[in-house]
């Protein structure tokens, strides 16, 4: 079978299953597209009044383990603002403010190995657009007490010493990216 034709049966079979990329890919067809191109995301970096940055934890085979920057991939035909609504609902349990710009665009490559991956290519290459965010007023988010595990929060004045590599852009510039996002924190406007 050609690559076109393979092509068109891929077409076939996801309407028939009713895969909508305006909706999401699914799991498996998202990790092969991966492999292909880039991924284009939005990360959330949520500020307090003390300056401090919201993380999560997270544990899995394609990012590791560590506390990282909340964040979601664009879907055909989204706006960021959208993303960063839809990602701050799923991740936060609340809808966020955030500026009408990115801090900035970075490439993220990850290029230590996956131990639980096959294919090190999937979701190994992202564009990524942090967006500095803020809570509703009246929202408040505390930090986890217990022990960091998946879905747990924290505040912090700068990146712990788990912060996750993957997320290697935060490492690399994060004095460029904390004094631009706390700048554009202070510049957002309540709707």
């Amino acid at each position: 079978m050609s690559v076109h034709e393979s092509i068109s049966r891929l077409k076939a079979d996801m309407r028939a299953e009713g895969i909508e990329p305006e909706r999401g890919l699914g799991t498996e067809l998202f990790h092969f597209a991966s492999t292909l191109m880039p991924v284009v995301n939005v990360d959330l970096l949520v500020f307090n009044s003390r300056g401090e940055i919201l993380l999560s934890w997270r544990d899995d085979p394609h990012c590791g383990q560590g506390w990282h920057v909340p964040g979601g991939c664009l879907r055909l035909g989204e706006t960021f603002a959208q993303r960063i609504q839809k990602t701050a609902l799923a991740e936060l349990g609340t809808p966020v403010h955030c500026a009408p710009r990115a801090v900035g665009t970075y490439e993220i490559f990850i290029r230590f190995r996956r131990e639980k991956l096959v294919d090190q290519r999937e979701r190994s290459h992202f564009i990524t657009l942090p967006f500095a965010c803020r809570l509703p007023d009246g929202v408040e988010i505390q930090s986890t007490s217990e022990a960091p595990h998946p879905g747990a929060v924290g505040w912090f004045d700068c990146l712990p010493e788990h912060f996750m590599k993957g997320q290697s852009c935060y490492l690399t510039h994060w004095p460029e990216i904390y004094n631009t996002a706390w700048r554009d924190y202070n510049g957002i406007v309540e709707e």
